[in-house]
């Protein structure tokens, strides 16, 4: 267990605000989501680097990330795969550049996200992290059949019924394309976890007693469908006000 480890992104944090803060993750932990085991405590800064270390690759974002690398006269090998998480310049110029393409830390897709969130490095079991839920994407909840849950969307990739789906939710064409194309990719990564390939960490948030997907849906997915049976890998994000993200409650187009 690490609850007692949690971090915010600062030098410095009081001992009895951590204690406090401490308390609030670890009954979730241990009653609500029984497959979580909490390994050390992580910061907003490493979860900024885990996420662009997943998206510098993602056919939607890569080419943003690439984009903003260069505005901050910046490389991928410098900022993200040889990221120092001491080295406060880089942190500054990684949130800016989350920043300007995912709106990090208050706006786009990150509007309304609590600054004082807590991060934690955690295993989730296979089996839970079949139970764990979507932010409100479209093509997620198409795929998921409305319920988010992402044990539903492997049920529906592994039967290959995107075309039934599309009827009964009377999908436009466009939408059916952008949801053939999203099964294409999780397959291709279920592909690549089978073969044992190592992708970056998952990053997760706490909303009540539900567990939400924050970066890494595709990874996510295509872990589950490839059945991999040892415990993944994720950053988990916890706050009281969690639930005024607004990909929790509006939907994402």
């Amino acid at each position: 267990m690490c609850a007692h480890a949690l971090r915010k992104s600062i030098p410095l944090y009081a001992e009895k605000e951590a204690e406090d803060e401490a308390e609030y993750f670890q009954p979730w932990v241990t009653t609500a989501v029984q497959g979580i085991h909490l390994s050390n405590g992580a910061t907003a800064d490493e979860m900024v680097l885990e996420f662009l270390r997943a998206e510098i690759d993602s056919p939607r974002f890569g080419t943003q990330v690439s984009t903003a690398l260069s505005a901050h006269a910046s490389t991928p090998e410098e900022l993200i795969d040889k990221g120092d998480l001491k080295n406060l310049r880089q942190n500054s110029v990684r949130a800016a550049i989350l920043g300007h393409y995912r709106g990090y830390p208050d706006a786009a897709f990150f509007r309304g996200f609590p600054a004082d969130a807590l991060w934690a490095r955690c295993t989730l079991s296979p089996e839970e992290l079949k139970n764990a839920r979507y932010a409100k994407i479209i093509e997620w909840v198409h795929v998921s059949r409305y319920t988010r849950l992402i044990s539903v969307a492997v049920e529906t990739i592994a039967r290959g019924d995107i075309g039934s789906l599309a009827r009964n939710y009377n999908l436009s064409e466009a939408e059916t394309d952008r949801l053939r194309k999203l099964v294409a990719h999780v397959r291709r990564v279920a592909s690549d976890y089978e073969q044992g390939k190592k992708y970056p960490k998952l990053i997760a948030v706490r909303a009540g007693d539900q567990l939400v997907v924050l970066e890494g849906h595709t990874r996510a997915t295509g872990f589950v469908l490839s059945g991999r049976e040892e415990p993944v890998e994720m950053l988990i994000g916890s706050s009281k006000s969690m639930r005024t993200w607004a990909p929790l409650t509006e939907m994402i187009l």
